[in-house]
């Protein structure tokens, strides 16, 4: 499936203005009356000069995010308490924290809301669809939890039905409560610290994680998407499809 450039292009527009301005020297403003005018494409005034101009933007975004990064054999989709593709990114997020940080990461989640499309395809991946899954430039973030806040962060995921969580988890959940929770094959040790991946949103209270929103965090400097792009090359590299399964990490 080819990548509609169109999509694309207002973001390649407004980095551009951003761009523009930013190197602009700063002035201060007394005061600021804003007004704002609809313009239409069909009332517009056409200029030959701009449309050969954002014909030029169009074409290069075009070709950018036509690029194939990966291929997968099966449609794979989100949902609770587990799913294929939920698996697939927090797996993803993890080995990146992981391989980022040097560190021993316990394990990984990604909300549920912060994957876009509900399921990825069949076929070949185009960059251009790693911003529709994570149209938004989540980092990886490691958080530092005592193993007290780590199950009041697991009540929280059982409550809602479950989220995508790395390996290494594995929990039932009973009644919307945890019935039984392991980390690494480990019950949880209230005074143990456990470092967990997850996104800068999240990280920051995003989706009402409170727990997280106090503990220490290391930045990796890695989004998301990138790192799942990056994921999906190495596979295709390797001759490989970017694939994943139901592991009952997981269970109701």
């Amino acid at each position: 499936m080819m990548i509609n450039a169109r999509k694309y292009f207002p973001l390649l527009l407004v980095s551009g203005i951003l761009s523009f301005t930013a190197c602009r020297s700063q002035q201060q403003l007394a005061t600021v009356t804003p007004s704002y005018t609809v313009i239409e494409a069909k009332t517009s005034p056409e200029s030959p000069e701009m449309e050969v101009r954002l014909s030029t933007y169009r074409d290069q975004l075009s070709e950018k995010m036509n690029v194939i990064v990966g291929h997968t054999d099966e449609p794979m989709s989100k949902g609770r308490p587990e799913s294929k593709l939920g698996n697939l990114i927090s797996d993803i997020i993890l080995d990146r924290a992981i391989e980022q940080s040097g560190l021993e990461v316990d394990y990984a989640i990604q909300n549920l809301g912060g994957i876009r499309i509900p399921t990825l395809g069949a076929g070949d991946i185009r960059k251009g669809l790693m911003y529709e899954i994570m149209p938004f430039d989540n980092e990886i973030v490691i958080v530092r939890l005592k193993g007290d806040q780590v199950i009041r962060l697991m009540e929280r995921i059982a409550a809602e039905g479950g989220v995508p969580v790395s390996h290494g988890v594995q929990m039932t959940i009973i009644d919307k409560k945890i019935g039984n929770l392991l980390i690494k094959g480990n019950t949880v040790q209230p005074e143990k610290e456990y470092l967990v991946a997850v996104n800068d949103f999240m990280a920051n209270g995003g989706d009402n994680y409170v727990e997280l929103v106090e503990a220490p965090k290391i930045l990796t400097g890695v989004l998301v998407r990138d790192a799942m792009t990056d994921y999906f090359l190495r596979m295709q590299a390797q001759g490989k499809s970017v694939t994943a399964k139901l592991e009952r990490r997981i269970t109701d």
